[in-house]
Order: C-alpha cells, then structure tokens, then sequence
C-alpha cells in the first residue's frame, strides 16, 4: 500500500510526489497569461481579467477534453476545455482539477463534450 508522505511547501502542504512534479497549489500562470487573448474569446472575459485573476472555477463546466493521437493512445480530462493556437502549432487542455497542458497541433484529433453536442477543436487526418 503506497502511503502519501506530506511536507510544507511554501506553507502549502504538498505531497512528495506533487513536489516532485512541481506542483506547488498553484496552476501555470503563465500559461494562462500567454493564452489569455485566446482564453478571452472563450470565456467573455477580458485578457487583463484573464491575466490578473487566472481561471476561477466558474470558467470550467462538466465538460470533458478528448484527445486522439495517431498512434491510437487517448486520454481525457473531465471538467476542462480546449483551445488551438494555430499560429503556434499548439492546442492547450485546461482544467479545473488537473493542471493545464499544452500539446503539439499535428498528429491529434481534439474533441471538446457538452452534454450530448461535441466540438471538434484540432482534427488531423491519418
């Protein structure tokens, strides 16, 4: 049985595990500052506001991101939206509870659920 083992961290408490991955309490900021023109669009929310307050829990639904990748690998992210930045070859998953990830444009298909409609964000061809 793996037992969590806890510290404090910046007077967060972390676990060893998020310490190792860097996780400190706090999502990318600057993730979402760089994303912020786009998460603007998105959300009918300012860039600035964007920036200033980062994405607050009311910006997230029961959503879910899917993401295909060419090789047949999947994953998922419930409570999470996506975004594709063309100009950068990039489309970024954000997430209330799970971070927020950023991956290549070519060689996925992004699907992004509400309820029974679905959005296809990123579609590659195979």
């Amino acid at each position: 049985m793996f037992t969590a083992q806890w510290f404090r961290l910046g007077g967060l408490r972390c676990s060893l595990l998020n310490a190792a991955l860097g996780f400190n309490g706090k999502m990318n900021k600057n993730l979402v500052v760089k994303w912020a023109d786009l998460l603007s669009s998105k959300l009918n929310r300012s860039a600035f506001e964007i920036s200033e307050s980062g994405l607050m829990s009311y910006d997230f639904s029961a959503d879910s991101v899917e993401v295909l990748f060419e090789d047949e690998s999947y994953c998922k992210f419930n409570y999470a939206f996506a975004l594709e930045n063309p100009k950068e070859g990039q489309v970024a998953i954000f997430t209330e509870h799970c971070g927020y990830h950023v991956f290549s444009n070519v060689g996925v298909t992004v699907i992004e659920h509400f309820g029974s409609s679905k959005t296809v964000i990123v579609q590659n061809e195979w």
